[in-house]
């Protein structure tokens, strides 16, 4: 389990990210680091599949002055996510599974900017994916547009590991910046 700082502790409880039963250990950790609060040596107390947990948890995490709930979440999770990516230890697809937004939810300027990179992210990783399957029909498009197609979905699949490094420092402009040139010199 990683020790992870208070706000990103939330906003991954938030985002169902973080296993209910970690959260005992979270707070020993937060502990030894010198963090104090009533309700955090109480959560530290206890095994994690105690009914008071929860409670203790939002109790521990306001005293702490983290929000509760957090007021972007996807954003706050963004550079933890990207890193593990980035890592190895998860793939570009369960980042967009842990990013995506509902379009249809009202959302903090910074979670509506990251909605519109994840979506540009996965639109760039589907037109890939569409474009390398069309490719082994050539008939469909023909070989010279299969060709053509290819080599853009192609240079728009070199600019993700750019986009998640940014994402990894919590940059949205460089993000959108990579994501979409073109978009940055209007």
């Amino acid at each position: 389990m990683d020790e992870l700082p208070p706000p990103l502790a939330g906003a991954l409880h938030h985002l169902r990210l973080l296993d209910p039963r970690d959260r005992p250990m979270q707070a020993a950790h937060w502990l030894a680091q010198g963090l104090d609060s009533p309700c955090l040596r109480e959560l530290a107390g206890l095994r994690g599949p105690e009914a008071e947990v929860d409670g203790l948890w939002h109790r521990a995490l306001a005293e702490l002055g983290a929000h509760v709930p957090p007021p972007a979440p996807h954003f706050t999770a963004a550079p933890w996510a990207a890193r593990r990516v980035l890592a190895g230890t998860e793939d570009v697809d369960w980042l967009l599974r842990v990013l995506w937004l509902d379009p249809f939810e009202p959302a903090p300027e910074e979670e509506a900017r990251l909605g519109r990179v994840v979506y540009a992210l996965e639109q760039h990783i589907s037109s890939w994916s569409w474009t390398k399957d069309m490719c082994r029909r050539p008939r469909l498009l023909g070989r010279a547009r299969a060709r053509a197609e290819l080599a853009t979905a192609e240079a728009e699949l070199r600019r993700v590991p750019d986009v998640l490094r940014a994402l990894a420092e919590a940059d949205l402009d460089a993000a959108e910046a990579a994501i979409d040139p073109a978009a940055c010199r209007r």
